[in-house]
């Protein structure tokens, strides 16, 4: 998974520069740097491999600061939240409906709320 994640930061990123040098075609560049955040989001959701986060945060970084942005460091959600995430997910594709509810619960009485999305589960902090 830390391979396919690299070779995915850097399609993103060398599609981010090709578009940047068609005349700034900051709008095509800009949904790589989407793409590339929707990757990394995921990743972090299933135990991400310190050193491949790092290089995949870093390049992520260097596209952001081409394009001026700034951006804020999200919380980090607890390895406790993340493993009764994980947890809940194994119940789900057992059909364990029951469980999955219950660490859903669980997950939220600790203030965080999880999303079931296409692309895999998103947990975040309540507001």
């Amino acid at each position: 998974k830390d391979s396919k994640l690299l070779k995915k930061v850097s399609l993103h990123y060398q599609q981010f520069i090709k578009e940047m040098e068609k005349d700034f075609n900051t709008p095509a560049a800009a949904a790589q740097l989407f793409e590339l955040a929707k990757e990394l989001n995921l990743y972090l959701n299933n135990s991400p491999e310190k050193k491949t986060l790092t290089e995949s945060l870093s390049s992520f970084q260097v596209l952001v600061e081409i394009l001026g942005l700034q951006f804020t460091q999200a919380e980090e959600i607890p390895s406790k939240i993340r493993e009764l995430a994980k947890q809940r997910e194994t119940a789900r594709k057992n059909k364990d409906w029951t469980q999955s509810d219950i660490l859903r619960k669980k997950i939220e009485t600790a203030g965080y709320l999880i999303d079931d999305t296409a692309e895999g589960t998103r947990i975040r902090k309540k507001k």
